[in-house]
Protein backbone atom coordinates (compact mmCIF):
# COMPACT_ATOMS: atom_id res chain seq x y z
CA UNK A 1 0.00 0.00 0.00
CA UNK A 2 1.68 3.52 -1.05
CA UNK A 3 0.79 6.16 1.94
CA UNK A 4 3.05 9.05 0.43
CA UNK A 5 4.68 9.49 -3.06
CA UNK A 6 6.28 12.38 -4.39
CA UNK A 7 7.04 12.94 -8.08
CA UNK A 8 9.17 15.72 -9.10
CA UNK A 9 8.84 16.83 -12.36
CA UNK A 10 11.85 18.17 -13.60
CA UNK A 11 15.18 18.62 -12.55
CA UNK A 12 15.04 22.14 -13.54
CA UNK A 13 12.30 22.52 -11.24
CA UNK A 14 13.58 19.87 -8.69
CA UNK A 15 11.76 22.16 -5.82
CA UNK A 16 8.50 21.40 -6.80
CA UNK A 17 7.68 17.99 -6.43
CA UNK A 18 3.49 16.91 -6.89
CA UNK A 19 2.99 14.70 -4.06
CA UNK A 20 0.14 12.31 -3.59
CA UNK A 21 -1.69 10.05 -1.24
CA UNK A 22 -2.99 6.68 -1.58
CA UNK A 23 -6.62 7.71 -3.36
CA UNK A 24 -7.98 4.74 -2.22
CA UNK A 25 -7.24 4.62 1.38
CA UNK A 26 -8.50 8.39 2.58
CA UNK A 27 -11.21 11.08 1.45
CA UNK A 28 -9.72 14.05 -0.29
CA UNK A 29 -10.43 16.40 2.77
CA UNK A 30 -7.87 13.76 5.03
CA UNK A 31 -5.09 13.20 2.64
CA UNK A 32 -3.42 16.99 3.75
CA UNK A 33 -3.31 16.21 7.58
CA UNK A 34 -2.45 12.57 6.68
CA UNK A 35 0.21 13.50 4.46
CA UNK A 36 2.27 16.39 7.08
CA UNK A 37 1.66 13.53 9.75
CA UNK A 38 3.34 10.78 7.67
CA UNK A 39 6.03 13.33 6.83
CA UNK A 40 7.09 14.19 10.11
CA UNK A 41 7.22 11.12 11.87
CA UNK A 42 9.46 10.21 8.59
CA UNK A 43 11.45 13.02 9.50
CA UNK A 44 11.80 12.18 12.85
CA UNK A 45 12.50 8.49 12.15
CA UNK A 46 15.29 9.45 9.44
CA UNK A 47 17.28 11.74 11.68
CA UNK A 48 18.22 8.06 13.72
CA UNK A 49 18.95 6.44 10.48
CA UNK A 50 22.47 5.85 9.63
CA UNK A 51 22.24 7.31 6.04
CA UNK A 52 20.57 10.63 7.37
CA UNK A 53 23.25 11.08 10.43
CA UNK A 54 23.30 14.71 11.65
CA UNK A 55 20.57 16.44 9.62
CA UNK A 56 18.04 17.80 12.24
CA UNK A 57 13.82 17.11 11.13
CA UNK A 58 13.98 20.57 9.21
CA UNK A 59 17.12 19.61 7.19
CA UNK A 60 15.67 16.76 6.20
CA UNK A 61 12.28 18.66 4.89
CA UNK A 62 14.33 20.36 2.46
CA UNK A 63 16.68 17.63 1.56
CA UNK A 64 13.50 15.54 0.26
CA UNK A 65 11.74 18.35 -1.49
CA UNK A 66 14.37 17.49 -4.21
CA UNK A 67 14.09 14.22 -4.81
CA UNK A 68 11.25 11.30 -5.65
CA UNK A 69 10.50 9.22 -2.94
CA UNK A 70 7.44 6.68 -2.33
CA UNK A 71 6.58 5.33 1.69
CA UNK A 72 4.61 2.19 0.72
CA UNK A 73 3.19 -0.10 4.34
CA UNK A 74 3.25 -3.38 4.31
CA UNK A 75 1.31 -5.78 6.98
CA UNK A 76 3.28 -8.66 8.89
CA UNK A 77 4.00 -11.45 7.05
CA UNK A 78 3.75 -10.03 3.73
CA UNK A 79 6.93 -10.72 1.42
CA UNK A 80 8.33 -7.46 0.05
CA UNK A 81 11.19 -8.56 -1.65
CA UNK A 82 12.44 -11.92 -3.42
CA UNK A 83 15.72 -13.02 -3.85
CA UNK A 84 17.08 -12.01 -7.33
CA UNK A 85 14.79 -9.01 -7.84
CA UNK A 86 16.26 -6.16 -8.97
CA UNK A 87 17.21 -3.14 -6.53
CA UNK A 88 15.89 0.02 -8.28
CA UNK A 89 15.89 1.92 -4.88
CA UNK A 90 17.58 2.93 -1.64
CA UNK A 91 14.91 1.45 1.02
CA UNK A 92 14.84 2.37 4.55
CA UNK A 93 12.78 0.84 7.17
CA UNK A 94 11.08 3.71 9.09
CA UNK A 95 8.77 1.63 10.56
CA UNK A 96 8.96 -2.43 12.08
CA UNK A 97 11.29 -5.22 11.08
CA UNK A 98 11.97 -6.78 8.06
CA UNK A 99 13.10 -10.77 7.94
CA UNK A 100 16.21 -11.86 5.60
CA UNK A 101 15.94 -15.34 4.73
CA UNK A 102 17.47 -17.65 1.40
CA UNK A 103 16.38 -20.82 1.39
CA UNK A 104 19.05 -23.72 0.92
CA UNK A 105 20.20 -26.68 -1.80
CA UNK A 106 17.51 -29.09 0.69
CA UNK A 107 14.80 -26.17 0.54
CA UNK A 108 15.55 -25.62 4.63
CA UNK A 109 14.69 -21.62 5.36
CA UNK A 110 17.54 -20.14 6.89
CA UNK A 111 16.89 -16.57 8.54
CA UNK A 112 20.19 -14.67 7.57
CA UNK A 113 18.92 -11.63 9.91
CA UNK A 114 15.84 -9.22 11.18
CA UNK A 115 16.82 -5.55 10.11
CA UNK A 116 14.77 -3.18 11.82
CA UNK A 117 13.79 0.68 11.54
CA UNK A 118 15.71 2.75 11.10
CA UNK A 119 18.35 0.68 8.82
CA UNK A 120 18.64 0.07 5.08
CA UNK A 121 17.73 -2.87 3.31
CA UNK A 122 20.62 -3.73 1.30
CA UNK A 123 22.65 -1.00 0.42
CA UNK A 124 25.25 -2.59 -0.86
CA UNK A 125 23.57 -3.59 -3.64
CA UNK A 126 21.67 -0.36 -4.97
CA UNK A 127 25.24 0.29 -7.51
CA UNK A 128 26.28 -3.32 -8.11
CA UNK A 129 27.36 -4.92 -11.24
CA UNK A 130 24.91 -7.49 -9.79
CA UNK A 131 22.48 -4.79 -8.09
CA UNK A 132 19.53 -7.81 -7.55
CA UNK A 133 18.34 -8.42 -3.72
CA UNK A 134 20.97 -11.72 -2.41
CA UNK A 135 17.78 -13.04 -0.03
CA UNK A 136 14.27 -13.10 0.40
CA UNK A 137 12.60 -10.09 3.23
CA UNK A 138 9.05 -10.29 4.26
CA UNK A 139 7.52 -8.30 6.49
CA UNK A 140 8.32 -9.29 10.68
CA UNK A 141 5.84 -6.85 11.90
CA UNK A 142 3.90 -4.17 9.97
CA UNK A 143 5.80 -2.47 8.47
CA UNK A 144 6.38 0.98 6.23
CA UNK A 145 9.46 1.68 3.83
CA UNK A 146 10.82 4.71 2.24
CA UNK A 147 12.29 4.05 -1.00
CA UNK A 148 14.17 6.57 -3.15
CA UNK A 149 14.61 5.48 -6.58
CA UNK A 150 18.50 4.98 -7.41
CA UNK A 151 18.41 8.55 -9.48
CA UNK A 152 17.36 10.72 -6.91
CA UNK A 153 19.29 8.38 -4.49
CA UNK A 154 22.49 9.64 -6.27
CA UNK A 155 21.43 13.37 -6.56
CA UNK A 156 21.72 13.26 -2.87
CA UNK A 157 25.51 11.85 -3.05
CA UNK A 158 26.60 13.82 -5.43
CA UNK A 159 25.54 16.76 -3.41
CA UNK A 160 25.33 16.30 0.26
CA UNK A 161 28.64 15.16 1.63
CA UNK A 162 26.94 13.94 4.72
CA UNK A 163 24.73 11.61 2.29
CA UNK A 164 27.96 10.81 0.92
CA UNK A 165 29.94 10.00 4.35
CA UNK A 166 27.47 8.43 5.87
CA UNK A 167 26.36 6.00 3.08
CA UNK A 168 30.14 5.22 2.54
CA UNK A 169 30.18 4.28 6.58
CA UNK A 170 27.16 2.12 6.13
CA UNK A 171 28.44 -0.37 3.40
CA UNK A 172 32.06 -0.06 5.15
CA UNK A 173 30.34 -1.42 8.36
CA UNK A 174 28.33 -4.21 6.28
CA UNK A 175 31.57 -5.41 5.30
CA UNK A 176 32.61 -5.87 8.40
CA UNK A 177 29.94 -7.15 9.36
CA UNK A 178 29.84 -10.22 6.95
CA UNK A 179 33.43 -10.64 7.40
CA UNK A 180 32.67 -11.49 10.88
CA UNK A 181 29.39 -13.32 10.12
CA UNK A 182 31.63 -15.52 7.27
CA UNK A 183 34.06 -16.35 10.52
CA UNK A 184 30.65 -16.99 12.32
CA UNK A 185 29.65 -19.99 9.75
CA UNK A 186 33.24 -21.63 9.82
CA UNK A 187 31.85 -22.83 12.95
CA UNK A 188 30.90 -26.94 12.16
CA UNK A 189 29.06 -27.83 15.24
CA UNK A 190 25.66 -25.65 16.43
CA UNK A 191 28.00 -26.31 19.84
CA UNK A 192 30.56 -24.10 18.45
CA UNK A 193 28.08 -21.92 16.88
CA UNK A 194 26.69 -21.48 19.95
CA UNK A 195 29.55 -20.86 22.39
CA UNK A 196 30.42 -17.95 19.82
CA UNK A 197 27.09 -16.83 19.67
CA UNK A 198 26.62 -16.33 23.99
CA UNK A 199 30.37 -14.74 23.78
CA UNK A 200 29.63 -12.60 21.11
CA UNK A 201 26.26 -11.41 23.30
CA UNK A 202 27.65 -10.92 26.89
CA UNK A 203 28.60 -7.71 27.48
CA UNK A 204 31.64 -6.32 29.56
CA UNK A 205 32.40 -7.83 32.30
CA UNK A 206 28.85 -9.19 32.17
CA UNK A 207 28.28 -12.64 33.07
CA UNK A 208 24.75 -13.19 33.80
CA UNK A 209 22.44 -11.52 30.49
CA UNK A 210 19.42 -11.93 28.80
CA UNK A 211 20.01 -13.65 24.78
CA UNK A 212 18.53 -11.14 22.38
CA UNK A 213 16.44 -14.47 19.83
CA UNK A 214 14.97 -17.16 21.94
CA UNK A 215 16.05 -20.63 21.41
CA UNK A 216 13.41 -20.57 17.72
CA UNK A 217 14.73 -18.10 16.53
CA UNK A 218 18.33 -19.46 17.60
CA UNK A 219 17.38 -22.28 16.01
CA UNK A 220 16.67 -20.21 12.55
CA UNK A 221 19.40 -18.18 12.44
CA UNK A 222 22.06 -20.99 12.95
CA UNK A 223 20.41 -23.28 10.00
CA UNK A 224 19.16 -26.29 12.56
CA UNK A 225 16.43 -27.82 14.41
CA UNK A 226 14.97 -26.78 17.45
CA UNK A 227 15.41 -30.12 19.40
CA UNK A 228 18.95 -29.93 18.23
CA UNK A 229 19.54 -26.67 19.62
CA UNK A 230 18.34 -27.79 22.64
CA UNK A 231 19.90 -30.69 23.43
CA UNK A 232 23.48 -28.45 23.16
CA UNK A 233 21.64 -26.26 26.09
CA UNK A 234 21.49 -28.97 27.72
CA UNK A 235 24.96 -29.90 27.53
CA UNK A 236 26.55 -27.02 28.18
CA UNK A 237 24.68 -26.64 31.16
CA UNK A 238 25.70 -30.70 32.41
CA UNK A 239 28.90 -29.62 31.85
CA UNK A 240 28.80 -26.85 34.32
CA UNK A 241 29.69 -24.22 31.47
CA UNK A 242 26.64 -21.75 31.14
CA UNK A 243 22.99 -22.04 33.32
CA UNK A 244 19.87 -21.26 30.52
CA UNK A 245 16.96 -20.00 31.93
CA UNK A 246 13.86 -18.30 29.98
CA UNK A 247 16.64 -17.12 27.84
CA UNK A 248 18.80 -15.83 30.48
CA UNK A 249 22.24 -16.86 30.43
CA UNK A 250 24.40 -17.37 33.07
CA UNK A 251 28.04 -18.23 32.43
CA UNK A 252 29.85 -20.75 34.19
CA UNK A 253 32.79 -21.09 32.95
CA UNK A 254 34.13 -19.06 30.41
CA UNK A 255 37.01 -20.37 30.13
CA UNK A 256 35.71 -23.84 29.06
CA UNK A 257 33.20 -21.70 26.75
CA UNK A 258 36.23 -20.22 24.50
CA UNK A 259 38.05 -23.85 24.61
CA UNK A 260 35.30 -24.89 22.49
CA UNK A 261 35.62 -22.47 19.44
CA UNK A 262 39.28 -22.83 19.92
Amino acid sequence: MILVKQNNDSASNIMSGNQKVCNNCYKSEEKSIFREKIWRTMYSILTSSPVFRGYNESELKVLFKKIDYSVNRYPAGTLIVSRGDEVKAMHIIIKGKVKAEMQDLGGKILEVGVIAAPRPIAPGFVYGSKNRFPVDGSAFSDVEILSIPKSSFSLLLREEEKVMMNFSAVLSNKIQFLTHRVWFFSFNTIKEKLAHYILEAQGKGELQFRLDKSQRELAEFFGVSRPALGRVFSELQKDGIIEYNYGIVNIINRNELISIIQ
